[in-house]
């Protein structure tokens, strides 16, 4: 059996299903007939014919007597089978007639109904037979797919450290699955090498800004710098600026495509709440007003890495302050929704965004006037990965009056406070 391939152990599965459901229909074939034999045994049906004549003609008592001993000791089946003894008189031998033209009648019906019974019982028998060694089949057949499966939909939201390690016979199952785990693995070596080498490049490159940060301040201390010194070191410390965002953003996209380090829950209106009063300087600079709504529980908790969660918050934020326009408001709520899955909303007037909002997405995609924040691209990367990494889903919409709305939606919290 170990040798059979898949074809080969489905073939041999149906025959056994089909010789467990023939010799359950055998054998229930058999003790229905033996029971119904059984049953209409020993005079029976002759006795009950008398009993229905005497009913129907009020014959006397002493003398059907006589004639239901016979039928309980000797079960005729005709007259011939009656003892020519004289003990029975004309009338009785007439009555004793019909009664056995009405036994056969009896047992003709009796035998019918008994076949079908049979018939009934041999077919819910072999159903039951072939249906439970078809169930186990594909149990044992079907299983190892059902974890090919689970082990995909982990893959398809960027869970790559998955295995099926499938045991069992060298069938084609178990080559797929191996052929499966092979290539999760690779995957999971590249894209830990690929984040690997932005998180080490994005490191790298902090000392060199810093030495440009450093000069720039020197320069702009020095008293005898002249006025193109100093306009020359404005466009050198915007660039720098937004040097800077790339590197944090290359580092917290690295942080984000590691994944979760512990799951816990957390608060995330707590967060959400932090973020804001970083960002109200910053706010208050660009002529936004910034409003934080988060709903009347106590507590808006969701499962997750508070760290990461604070980057998708950031960045979130920043994002609408990039791209707001002056003298505007930016809405930004968190709300706990009846089924318990939580939602975090950012809303603001904005131009200069791509018409094609679901490409915003996409790695180093800017409006196309960021005005404010020295823009990377990353943000919204950013905030898809770290949604991913929940659980949770991105989406961006445009409502009316050119306002534009991201919302995050969390998936209802599993673990107890306190507990990763």
């Amino acid at each position: 059996m170990a040798r059979l391939g898949l074809r080969g152990r489905a073939a041999v599965g149906f025959a056994a299903s089909c010789a467990v459901a023939i010799v359950v229909s055998l054998a229930a074939a058999g003790a229905l007939l033996t029971g119904g034999l059984q049953a209409g045994g020993d005079g029976e049906y002759l006795t009950e014919a008398l009993r229905e004549l005497r009913a129907e003609r009020g014959v006397d008592a002493t003398d059907i007597a006589p004639l239901l001993d016979l039928a309980l000791d000797d079960a005729p089946v005709s007259l011939d089978d009656v003892p020519s003894d004289g003990q029975l008189d004309t009338a009785q031998y007439a009555l004793l007639d019909e009664a056995l033209d009405r036994a056969e009648e009896k047992q003709f019906d009796a035998t019918v109904v008994l076949f079908a019974q049979i018939a009934v019982g041999v077919a819910i028998a072999g159903t039951l037979a072939a249906g439970a060694v078809a169930w186990t089949l594909m149990n044992r057949l079907l299983g190892p797919v059902e974890r090919l499966s689970l082990a995909a939909a982990d893959a398809a939201v960027g869970d790559l450290s998955q295995r099926i390690r499938l045991d069992g016979p060298d069938d084609e199952l178990r080559r797929l699955a191996d052929t499966f785990d092979d290539m999760l693995e690779q995957l999971e070596v590249s894209f830990e090498r690929q984040s690997q080498f932005s998180a080490n490049a994005a490191h790298e490159l902090r000392t060199p800004l810093a030495v440009i940060r450093a000069e720039l301040d020197a320069v702009r201390s020095t008293s005898s710098a002249s006025p193109e010194q100093l306009a020359f070191a404005e466009v050198i410390d915007r660039a720098t600026a937004r040097a800077e965002g790339l590197v944090t953003a290359l580092l917290q996209l690295g942080k984000a495509e590691a994944g979760i380090g512990r799951l816990e829950t957390v608060d995330l209106g707590e967060i959400v709440g932090d973020v804001v009063q970083r960002r109200i300087v910053a706010f208050t600079s660009a002529s936004l007003q910034i409003e934080l709504d988060l709903g009347e529980g106590d507590t808006v908790q969701v499962d997750g890495d508070a760290a990461l969660l604070d980057v998708m918050a950031l960045n979130l934020i920043d994002n609408a302050l990039s791209h707001s326009r002056p003298d505007t408001n930016v809405e930004v709520s968190v709300m706990s929704e009846t089924d318990d899955t939580v939602t975090m909303t950012v809303c603001n007037e904005a131009d200069g965004l791509d018409d094609d909002l679901a490409s915003l997405t996409d790695p180093y995609r800017r409006g196309r006037h960021t005005e404010r924040g020295h823009g990377h691209g990353l943000g919204l990367t950013i905030i898809q990965t770290v949604a991913s990494a929940h659980n949770a889903t991105l989406s961006i919409e445009q409502l009316k009056d050119e306002r534009f709305r991201a919302s995050v939606h969390f998936p209802a919290p599993e673990f107890s406070s306190g507990h990763g």
